[in-house]
């Protein structure tokens, strides 16, 4: 956990790190408050964009910014500017992370284990709070606990104590089950590999609760294939 908050570089990089922190931290809630933190580091990689060096343009790194841009476009030609307004907003960070990724100094090599980890860290504590609600629910009403498969305790029903449509939270889950996939696979340690397969029975389990068959069954397409195909060899694949 300590690895997670101790960062030893520049200023500048220290503070885009956190943002990065504060936006996976933001991320399972209202879009509201993580689309804020990529503008604030929008803003302080712009600030600090003219003593980088050596910056390279990438195509491909703003491939996604293009479809923010054709909905924008869409928008001028609609009578519907209310809801045009809200699909732009939706897909704001679409245009934020091409720009901060091709102006900032930050090595994401460097650190993308450590963002993993705290994402995962995240989605576990609410996952286990989700089905810390739920049982509240069951206990106060008396009801057996088989109910908590019940259509009153999954999807929606299991998402809605923080409000976050369950196909969205699903796709949350399941890219940080996949992190915690990859560290249980690459660690040598005992301890952490006993940490990271509580994490995944945890957000696996969550992945059940939720009941999005959509993202679930992508989520079994990468079990079953793609870890075995790009992260395994030999017998251990």
């Amino acid at each position: 956990m300590k690895e997670i908050f101790s960062v030893k570089n520049t200023l500048a990089n220290k503070i885009s790190y956190y943002h990065l922190l504060a936006f996976l931290m933001a991320l399972p809630f209202d879009r509201f408050y993580s689309e804020l933190v990529l503008i604030s580091l929008l803003i302080h990689t712009l600030i600090h964009f003219p003593i980088q060096k050596n910056l390279r343009f990438h195509f491909s790194l703003f491939l996604a910014a293009l479809l923010f841009l054709l909905t924008v476009a869409g928008s001028l030609f609609t009578s519907d500017r209310a809801q045009a307004f809200m699909d732009c907003e939706k897909e704001l960070a679409l245009l934020l992370f091409p720009l901060i990724f091709y102006a900032t100094s930050l090595d994401f090599e460097k650190y993308k284990i450590r963002l993993l980890k705290a994402f995962g860290i995240i989605c576990v504590f609410l996952i286990l709070y989700l089905f810390y609600d739920a049982w509240q629910a069951i206990s106060y009403n008396k009801l057996p606990v088989s109910v908590i498969l019940s259509p009153s305790f999954t999807n929606h029903n299991f998402s809605s104590p923080i409000g976050l449509h369950a196909t969205y939270f699903s796709l949350v889950i399941s890219l940080s089950l996949a992190g915690f996939l990859y560290l249980l696979i690459f660690s040598k340690k005992t301890g952490a590999r006993i940490l990271y397969t509580t994490g995944c029975i945890v957000l696996f389990a969550g992945l059940i609760q939720l009941a999005s068959r959509s993202v679930f069954l992508a989520m079994l397409l990468i079990l079953n294939i793609a870890i075995p195909l790009f992260l395994l060899q030999g017998k251990t694949r």
